[in-house]
């Protein structure tokens, strides 16, 4: 969820939006940006101005992470909805991600 949240660019987000997009406690994505930070995925770097505020960005290898990542989504579902009409498979994705979500946020 992490690397679909990063823009691809490289741009960088603060600590506390990512928290408010994924809905995630502060603990848990301060565990997570460590880990990835420690795997040279992503670089944490705080503000000058504010030293409480943490900017977190995709680095290259992150950014190729997201790429593989989005590349195996498209495959996976190409292949889950292929006889599905179109409508039933706008409605089968949807659940599919509200499930998703609540399984991340029992993580």
């Amino acid at each position: 969820m992490l690397f679909e949240i990063l823009p691809e660019d490289g741009s960088k987000l603060l600590f506390n939006e990512i928290a408010s997009i994924w809905r995630i406690s502060k603990s848990s994505l301060s565990d997570i940006i460590n880990k990835y930070e420690s795997q040279k995925f992503i670089n944490k770097c705080v503000c000058d101005e504010d030293k409480r505020s943490v900017y977190i960005s995709l680095t290259c290898e992150g950014i190729y992470i997201k790429q593989k990542l989005q590349v195996i989504e498209k495959e996976f579902l190409d292949i889950v909805l292929k006889n599905f009409h179109e409508e039933q498979g706008k409605v089968f994705e949807a659940n599919i991600n509200k499930a998703l979500k609540n399984i991340i946020k029992m993580l």
